[in-house]
């Protein structure tokens, strides 16, 4: 899970949200053309990458994840400070759930670890064979953190990986090369490659 630093909410959403028509009112469930540039403004302060984890997205194989679920948390669905992208936007139904889908409606203030927390990335540790847990011994929160987004699925950790084979023989340069930003995008698992080769 790699630490994301918010930006500034888009003009569209702002101005969408205080429109002064007194017969409407500004809901998560009627806004229609502004959800792209909405979308837009969370992937560009990813970098493309998906919250949790870290698969890379586009507008098409994302959506929009509230992390106080919007069902539960009324005052905070048009909150950009709660809004991120998350992958898997058009799963298959016979499709295991990961991240957000995973996540769902489930939300605990003391057992989530979210990725807008200064800390996240030292919470977690990844294993050669991709497998992600928790840093620290007895950290519940990073214990469920990974059940409830389900960030041990196979596909991940066969990704992660392959993303660390492909990288053993590199030096510290190029791995450092790599984790850069590069036209707006991070690499793909970049907290699984800076982690397992301490950097």
């Amino acid at each position: 899970m790699k630490y994301i630093i918010k930006g500034d909410e888009p003009q569209e959403f702002v101005e969408w949200k205080a429109s002064e028509n007194e017969n409407w009112r500004p809901k998560w469930g009627n806004i229609g053309n502004i959800k792209k540039p909405l979308q837009n403004a969370l992937l560009e302060e990813q970098g493309f990458i998906c919250c949790y984890c870290e698969k890379e997205i586009d507008n098409k194989s994302s959506h929009v994840e509230h992390i106080k679920p919007r069902h539960a948390f009324e005052n905070d669905r048009l909150n950009y400070q709660n809004l991120l992208c998350s992958c898997g936007r058009n799963l298959n139904k016979k499709e295991p759930k990961t991240c957000g889908h995973a996540k769902e409606n489930w939300y605990d203030d003391t057992l989530f670890i979210s990725p807008l927390s200064s800390d996240c990335e030292s919470r977690f540790k990844y294993s050669n064979s991709g497998e992600i847990k928790a840093s620290g011994e007895n950290d519940n929160a990073s214990e469920e953190t990974i059940k409830r987004l389900n960030l041990n699925l196979f596909n991940l950790i066969k990704s992660r990986k392959n993303v660390i084979d492909v990288h053993i023989t590199d030096t510290s340069d190029d791995l450092n090369a790599i984790l850069e930003m590069k036209d707006g995008k991070y690499q793909e698992f970049h907290t699984t490659i800076k982690q397992f080769f301490n950097l």
